[in-house]
């Protein structure tokens, strides 16, 4: 988990160029702000706050947020949430493909 939520913040500008959020270095930051204190608690240790917590802002985040448009920040911080959810059911599709 914690590899992952690395591997997101340094592919952070190909997301950006993807989702055209706009400034690749502040769509970066937005996302860094979120995965690298993720990956400080994934790695103290695993419980169900590191997946209820990032599941509850996110969704917070989709109902309110669409509403308006938003700087590469927060757009950052969006895919940071959605990211930081994500991995839990790629890790399961992984173990389940692969081993």
């Amino acid at each position: 988990m914690i590899i992952a939520l690395l591997l997101a913040v340094l592919l952070a500008p190909v997301l950006s160029l993807l989702t055209r959020a706009g400034n690749l270095r502040e769509h970066a930051i937005g996302i860094a702000v979120v995965c690298i204190p993720m990956a400080g608690l994934w790695s103290i240790a695993e419980s169900y706050f590191n997946i209820a917590i990032p599941f509850l802002v996110w969704v917070w985040q989709c109902a309110s947020w669409s509403k308006t448009d938003h700087p590469p920040f927060r757009y950052g911080i969006w895919h940071g949430f959605g990211i930081t959810f994500g991995i839990i059911p790629g890790a399961m599709l992984y173990s389940g493909l692969f081993q």
